[in-house]
C-alpha cells in the first residue's frame, strides 16, 4: 500500500494535466479555425454542421457568394429595365442603351451621396454631371448637326439647333416617341413654338390637315433651301 502522501501527490497532479491538455487542444482549434487553408474548414466542417466548406472573406461573407449575389441583382435589374422598355416600347438614345453614361457624364466618386447629385439637363455642365455643356457635348457625336457644319456647307439652319438647344425636342436618354422626340407628333412639337396661324398673302401656306406633318415639307435641322424646305 502506496503511503497518503503519495496519494495526495498523484491526485493533485491529475487537474493541472488536465488544465495543460484544454490549454494545448485550445490553441490547436484557435488555429485550425483561423487557418484559411483546407486544414481549418475540416475542422469545422468536422465540429460543426452546415459550416461553409469554402473560402471566406473577413467578414465571414464567401467571396463567391458575393459575386453571385452581385450579378443576380444586376441580371435582376436588367430585366426590370427590359421589361419597361418593352411595355412602353421605349426609344433608347444608343450611349444609354449601352450603359455608357461617362460617354456624356462625369461620375461622381463611389462614396459620393446619391443625394448630392443633379442631373438636370440644361445648357450648365456644372450643375448637371455633363462632360461639358448640351450644345457642346451633342455635337461631338452629332457633327452633322452643328451650326459650324451648316455654315461650311452654306445651308440654312434652324433656330433651336443653331443655339444648341437639342433638348428643347429631344429626350437625352430615352422617350416614347419616334427619333427620341419630347411629343408624339413632330407637328405637335412644331407648333410649340411656332403660330399654327398661316400669313395671309399671295404665298400663303397649303392649308395644313390634322395628320399633316410638318416634316414632310421641312427639314427640322437644317436645310439649303429657303425655309427648311427638304
Amino acid at each position: 500500500m502506496k503511503p497518503i502522501s503519495d496519494n495526495r501527490n498523484n491526485q493533485a497532479l491529475f487537474p493541472a494535466k488536465r488544465l495543460a491538455l484544454i490549454i494545448v487542444l485550445s490553441m490547436t482549434l484557435s488555429a485550425s479555425f483561423s487557418a484559411c487553408g483546407a486544414g481549418g474548414r475540416n475542422v469545422l466542417t468536422f465540429l460543426f454542421d452546415g459550416a461553409p466548406e469554402e473560402d471566406t472573406t473577413a467578414d465571414g461573407v464567401g467571396s463567391d457568394t458575393i459575386t453571385d449575389l452581385r450579378a443576380f441583382r444586376a441580371e435582376k435589374r436588367q430585366a426590370r429595365m427590359d421589361s419597361v422598355t418593352a411595355a412602353n416600347q421605349m426609344q433608347m438614345h444608343q450611349p444609354y442603351a449601352d450603359k455608357k453614361c461617362s460617354a456624356c457624364h462625369t461620375m461622381p466618386d463611389r462614396g459620393e451621396s446619391r443625394r448630392n447629385l443633379s442631373f438636370n439637363f440644361g445648357s450648365n455642365g456644372e450643375t448637371s454631371f455633363m462632360k461639358m455643356p448640351v450644345e457642346t457635348l451633342c455635337i461631338t457625336c452629332h457633327e452633322d448637326k452643328s451650326a459650324m457644319y451648316a455654315e461650311e456647307q452654306g445651308m440654312s439652319i434652324h433656330s433651336p439647333v443653331e443655339e444648341g438647344e437639342c433638348l428643347t425636342c429631344h429626350q437625352p436618354h430615352r422617350s416614347r416617341f419616334a427619333h427620341l422626340l419630347n411629343t408624339e407628333t413632330a407637328r405637335e412639337l412644331c407648333l410649340g413654338c411656332h403660330d399654327e396661324s398661316i400669313p395671309e398673302g399671295e404665298d400663303d401656306h397649303p392649308e395644313l390637315e390634322e395628320d399633316d406633318d410638318c416634316t414632310e415639307c421641312h427639314n427640322p435641322h437644317m436645310s439649303e433651301d429657303e425655309f427648311l424646305m427638304n
